[in-house]
């Protein structure tokens, strides 16, 4: 039988379930005595039952049967003829029999009662319980609906930021899976860098291949095997011909996603439209070029004195040679070997003007970049042909150190002549307002081995009035200058036109007074450099 729990008591102790059946029973046999002794009545048989049931209802079937056989004893021995013995008179077994069945019955139905309650108790905490779990899961449900519901938001917005971002930046991502050849995702960005509609065009790869330009599909199939093949990254760049045939530049990289056992399964990465930086980049050189140009002529227009003194030399030479040939000629017996000595001098005054002339047209001709084997001991043999009347007019001596091993170097003419020109005609003006007989300028030469490649290196040492510390961290910005009428260019274009030939330009203050200027350049893979002129030649 279940246990019989009083409100607000969970589990009252078995010694206290018997003793409230003994004090029940108690309390009723007091309450009988009264009633017989003190209002002279027969003794209320239901206080005995009610004790019974309190005691059913208390502590269970157990303590109500103990009440029973309690209030069985004390009525048979206090109120049933013969009293005060518990063998009762024959006429009253029956009356103690019922009484005893009406206990028993009392005391199940009481104690069923109280199971019943308590199980409906039990049922009723079990179901508040269960209810309030399920308002609990539910709760938990609506926060993380609510979460998710933010969450989503949240990669929605996020989504949107990176489809702005990508659209500003002209940058498309993609997926590709390397078992299928398939492309798996294409970003909205990338349909649009290849001028395809999201929602009408299919993003296979065969169809992409396709756009790729002809010359550039084997070089770009080619660099995704092999990284594919050997699990690393990759980067190419490539030309696309779109349907109304206009060509856009594309760099893409792409990342390698490998499975358990370490195959690449898919290639993720991003697709960039470098056009219009391609178009910049080749709208800047254009714009370095011009500039260059009238750098050129400019420092042309410096030489215009020295350039002159030289074409005028030669044919000063020739018109004083035609007429010795001339005088020779009409005498009886013509020296032919003087006349053939003269013919031979007015040719090779002729070629010397010439080459004069050939130079300077190179100088100030616009003419796009041609790059070949170039001597560094010819290119400076070019430039001091063409400033040695400036320098001779401004007392200036030039000294030349160039050893006969120079490498050769690979470069264009026309430039690396604008390079050494320019900064030979900035040390001829460093060296204005010192005495004439320190105005000197040397031009050296040597092999340099720079992170292990074999290159020439150049200098132009003057000895002017140096330059100071200052200046030194801006001279190669553009329109920064020290002259008082410059540009401030010169030395700018100079650095740009040696980087672009892979080398690199720098100035650093001599030990004494004045400046050098270096400049290196990589050597041409093709075949060393046969050497110069012999070094410690000097030209005044």
């Amino acid at each position: 039988m279940s246990t019989i729990i009083p409100v607000g008591w969970s589990n009252p102790p078995t010694g206290l379930r018997y003793c409230v059946a003994i004090v029940s029973v108690a309390s009723a046999l007091g309450l009988a005595w009264a009633v017989e002794h003190y209002w002279k009545s027969t003794p209320f048989v239901s206080l005995f039952l009610c004790a019974i049931m309190f005691s059913a209802w208390f502590g269970g079937f157990r303590p109500g049967l103990l009440a029973v056989g309690l209030s069985v004893l004390v009525f048979d021995y206090l109120f049933l003829p013969p009293t005060f013995s518990l063998v009762p008179n024959t006429n009253e077994v029956p009356r103690l029999v019922l009484f005893a069945m009406a206990g028993l019955l009392v005391g199940l139905l009481s104690a069923a009662q109280r199971s019943t309650t308590e199980s409906l108790r039990h049922a009723r905490d079990e179901l508040t319980e269960k209810v309030q779990e399920l308002k609990s899961a539910n709760a938990a449900l609506h926060a993380e609906n609510a979460e998710r519901k933010r969450a989503e938001e949240k990669l929605q917005q996020i989504e949107a930021y990176l489809a702005e971002a990508q659209r500003l930046t002209h940058t498309g991502s993609w997926a590709w899976d390397v078992a299928r050849r398939e492309n798996v995702f294409w970003s909205d960005e990338h349909f649009r860098i290849f001028g395809l509609d999201p929602d009408k065009d299919n993003a296979s790869y065969e169809k992409a291949s396709e756009m790729i330009h002809p010359d550039d599909r084997l070089g770009f199939e080619q660099e995704l095997e092999a990284a594919i093949r050997e699990k690393r990254d990759f980067a190419a760049d490539f030309r696309i011909v779109l349907r109304d045939g206009a060509v856009k530049f594309i760099h893409t990289i792409g990342h390698p996603m490998l499975d358990e056992s370490g195959d690449v399964i898919k290639l993720v990465g991003t697709a960039v439209d470098v056009t219009e930086h391609r178009q910049a980049e080749d709208e800047l050189r254009q714009a370095q070029a011009n500039l260059a140009h009238v750098t050129r002529m400019t420092t042309m227009g410096e030489l215009t004195a020295s350039i002159a003194h030289e074409v005028n030399q030669p044919l000063t030479a020739v018109l004083n040679n035609a007429n010795a040939c001339l005088d020779l000629l009409p005498k009886d017996a013509p020296n032919v070997d003087e006349v053939r000595e003269a013919l031979t001098e007015i040719i090779d005054d002729a070629d010397r003007a010439s080459a004069v002339i050939l130079r300077v047209r190179q100088l100030a001709k616009r003419t796009p970049v041609e790059r070949s084997l170039l001597e560094p001991s010819d290119v400076v043999k070019d430039v001091l042909a063409l400033a040695r009347y400036e320098s001779a007019a401004r007392h200036i001596t030039i000294r030349t150190e160039l050893p006969k091993d120079l490498p050769s170097v690979s470069g264009d003419r026309v430039q690396l002549q604008q390079v050494l020109l320019n900064l030979v005609v900035n040390g001829m003006d460093a060296m204005n307002a010192v005495e004439e007989s320190r105005r000197v300028l040397i031009i050296c030469g040597r092999r340099e081995t720079r992170d292990g490649m074999s290159g020439a290196l150049l200098s132009v040492q003057d000895s002017g009035s140096g330059l100071k510390p200052e200046q030194m961290d801006r001279l190669f910005e553009a329109f920064y200058t020290t002259k008082p009428h410059g540009m401030g260019m010169g030395l700018a274009i100079s650095r740009s036109i040696i980087e672009s030939h892979g080398g690199r330009l720098w100035a650093e203050p001599n030990q004494g007074p004045g400046a050098t200027f270096l400049f290196s350049l990589p050597a041409s893979p093709e075949r060393p450099g046969e050497g110069g002129p012999v070094a410690g030649q000097a030209t005044t």
